[in-house]
């Protein structure tokens, strides 16, 4: 399979020279607080220190959105109320500004009340006892007193600001318990709410803040009344992605991503499991993470299973249970900032921006959270606070649309993280979580310079920059107007060189291909696919173009953005035109082999005895209850017998990404019981399992004709692969059955 578009973009970006380095630096002591040190300089050699960061932009991996916090109800009043104009002001530029501040790039908003608010209230309340199905009585009024204020402000200190909304709670009256506080959205109201989101948006986008993304719950699993709050289990946020949210913003031209989850990295199968229903799969882009539960890797365990979703983190707070700088410091710096991103995260985003010197104001919750700043609301004073540096060493160097590059990070004694900018700069993010000082290389491109740093602290590095690979119109960033800016002959687009020279020779972007020096249309081929962000043309994210892709260009035919990234040839239209571009893209299928002998259970030794090659224990068999249909069943009923089924001796090679899919699938009753697949990874011997990569098989639904799939790399000492379904009946429910046939499957050995 080939290669996802974010990787190949990667190699054609403008790589950075080597050149003076700015060091910033933040002590565990507070002697420095992001504090400028003496410039660095960079010379030929490897250096002399034994610990070294190797940092290489040619090995690229996500795109970075930014880093940031929660504008809330409670910080956007005390910024909007409680500080007078200048007080303000200074503010916002500490905070968003990336000169005179730490240019937060990313901010997350409650649609409605969270814990954090004035009062409780969202965009419809209604009378107890009466309904607004029409939503005649919608309003982001509450909102344009000061959180807008707030956030027009900010854009105006840094324009790229992202802002992602998530609803603590539906209106009451579309819950079970017609309360903000508990309970769950009703299944009726499942449309209602959908045009909930959609106004939101509009109206949001219409009073000049545009929406990056939503999710559709915040922590869909925290069933209490402590505070505004509304569970979503994972077929109920399934169904509402699936069949309402992601179609209604496809009609309605949104271009806002739908992030699901939400949640603590604990239950990070939640996110697969959604991520798996075929209809809530096409529209959701990924998931964001919270860091209450569970482990920062966590992350990558959900990344390794959908290597094409987008990871978000984007909610986690400080408070007076933790109350020493240099501990928080260290974790919030090696978790939130260096684990989330070497672990996926697109977004790192904290919890309140600002709160008073009472840890509010609230309605419920976390009676002791810190915000990022504090505003003591006696006389404006501001107080920066940990959280402020953490965020800062991050958001004041990486650029949003950077990319993390490849860095060394040493765990416990010097751990780094490292991205390149829209303009080739470098930042290289490193910290010291020991008590000691410690020196270290940092190396790149045959360079390197040395660096003391104190014990508890971090430092971050940035050094080089150049315009990118195809900004043909010299404005630091690669954008659709570097395709063609509406004018002809300025030299400003890809459109004015076309048959030509480039301006530069690293603006041949696909230098490598069809006319190398030339300006040609393979150039505009991976300038669409950097800015669409997948590979030109596959529209079903099946990694080829195929007849599928035609089909979905189709029927989004005279759409005005494309939402199935049909707009191949970057005009912001699906036209016709775009076919011309499909058809130069299009390769079917290749011929990928299936590594599993026997997918679809034969007797292919005609002995009467169905699934050769294949072995089971348990309850499970290999027959054609159907004529003609041989098949695989799993039986899981109120006896408690387990089962499964598997293939071995499939030889497997370290670091290789593998794809189980089962292509056919027929869910019989449900005695909820607990349906698993994935890859088990062996030595040499074939029996001693090195790791178990499982996922549940949603058995909730029955159905006909079910495709589910999972991916996983081969870990270190692998030999052999087995693919594996299996089952536990411990969860069944007396008198029912789970009955699971599986026609079809596959094994492919894919490039990720």
């Amino acid at each position: 399979m080939k290669q996802l578009a974010v990787l190949l973009i990667g190699l054609t970006l403008a790589v950075a020279v080597a050149s003076d380095v700015d060091v910033w630096l933040t002590r565990g002591d507070e002697v420095s607080l992001l504090e400028q040190r003496p410039t660095l300089t960079f010379t030929t050699g490897s250096g002399t220190h034994a610990t070294k960061i190797n940092v290489d932009d040619t090995t690229t991996y996500q795109m970075i959105d930014g880093f940031g916090a929660a504008v809330t109800d409670s910080s956007a009043w005390l910024i909007w109320n409680e500080l007078n104009a200048t007080q303000r002001a200074t503010l916002l530029d500490e905070l968003f500004s990336s000169v005179d501040g730490i240019g937060i790039s990313f901010v997350r908003i409650p649609m409605g009340a969270s814990d954090f608010a004035l009062s409780a209230y969202t965009y419809d309340d209604m009378p107890p006892g009466q309904t607004d199905p029409n939503l005649e009585n919608f309003s982001i009024a509450h909102d344009l007193a000061y959180i807008i204020p707030t956030l027009l402000e900010a854009r105006n200190r840094n324009p790229e600001l992202k802002v992602m909304g998530s609803p603590w709670s539906p209106p009451a009256w579309m819950k079970t318990t017609e309360s903000l506080w508990g309970g769950a959205l009703e299944t009726q109201y499942y449309d209602e709410y959908t045009e909930y989101f959609v106004r939101f948006v509009q109206d949001y986008e219409a009073a000049g803040i545009p929406i990056h993304s939503v999710t559709p719950q915040n922590e869909p699993l925290n069933d209490t009344t402590a505070m505004p709050a509304s569970t979503m289990q994972t077929y109920q946020q399934s169904a509402f992605v699936g069949d309402h949210l992601g179609p209604a913003f496809v009609a309605t031209g949104i271009d806002a991503k739908i992030i699901i989850f939400d949640h603590n990295w604990a239950d990070w199968s939640y996110p697969v499991t959604v991520m798996n229903d075929p209809e809530a799969g096409q529209y959701a882009v990924g998931a964001a993470f919270h860091g209450y539960d569970g482990d920062v890797s966590q992350q990558s365990q959900f990344h390794n299973i959908h290597p094409t979703a987008e990871v978000h983190f984007t909610e986690i707070t400080g408070g007076e249970w933790a109350t020493n700088f240099a501990d928080n410091l260290v974790w919030g710096v090696g978790n939130i900032i260096i684990g989330t991103t070497r672990n996926w995260s697109r977004s790192a985003i904290y919890w309140n921006v600002a709160l008073d010197q009472n840890h509010g104001p609230r309605i419920g919750g976390c009676p002791d959270c810190r915000g990022v700043v504090t505003i003591n609301t006696g006389n404006g004073a501001v107080t920066h606070e940990v959280e402020y540096y953490i965020i800062g060493h991050a958001s004041k160097f990486v650029q949003p649309s950077a990319v993390r590059i490849a860095s060394d990070s040493h765990e416990g004694t010097l751990e780094t993280t490292a991205f390149r900018n829209p303009d080739g700069s470098i930042a290289l993010i490193a910290l010291n979580p020991s008590g000691s000082s410690r020196w270290f290389d940092v190396l790149m491109d045959g360079e390197y310079f040395a660096y003391r740093l104190t014990g508890r602290s971090v430092a971050t590095f940035a050094w080089g920059g150049t315009l990118p690979a195809g900004d043909f119109d010299s404005n630091g960033v690669v954008d659709f107007d570097d395709i063609d800016d509406g004018t002809q002959g300025n030299a400003n687009s890809l459109f004015d060189y076309l048959g030509q020279a480039p301006p530069r020779p690293e603006d041949d972007v696909d230098a490598t291909g069809d006319s190398a020096g030339v300006i040609d249309v393979a150039d505009l081929y991976v300038l669409v696919e950097q800015l669409i962000g997948s590979l030109i043309g596959d529209l079903t994210h099946d990694y080829f173009v195929d007849l599928d892709d035609f089909e979905l260009l189709a029927a989004a035919m005279g759409t005005a953005d494309g939402y199935f990234s049909g707009d191949l040839d970057g005009t912001l239209a699906v036209d016709v035109f775009d076919f011309a571009v499909m058809q130069r893209k299009f390769s079917p299928a290749p011929s990928i082999p299936n590594l599993i002998s026997n997918p679809g259970f034969e007797d292919l030794n005609g002995d009467g005895d169905f699934g050769d090659s294949w072995g089971r224990w348990g309850d499970t068999n290999f027959n054609d209850y159907w004529s003609g249909n041989a098949h695989a069943s799993l039986f899981a009923d109120a006896f408690g017998n387990n089962g499964g089924i598997y293939q071995q001796g499939i030889p497997g090679t370290v670091g290789q990404t593998y794809q189980f899919d089962l292509l056919n699938v027929r869910i019989e009753d449900n005695a909820d019981a607990d349906f698993r697949f994935g890859l088990e990874f062996f030595p040499a011997d074939d029996a001693t399992l090195i790791q178990e990569v499982l996922i549940p098989l949603d058995t909730s639904t029955p159905g006909d004709g079910l495709t589910f799939s999972m991916s996983a790399p081969a870990p270190a000492g692998t030999v052999y692969v087995r693919p594996m379904i299996r089952f536990d009946n411990v969860q069944s429910v007396a008198g029912n059955q789970d009955n699971v046939f599986v026609f079809d499957t596959a094994l492919h050995a894919v490039t990720q």
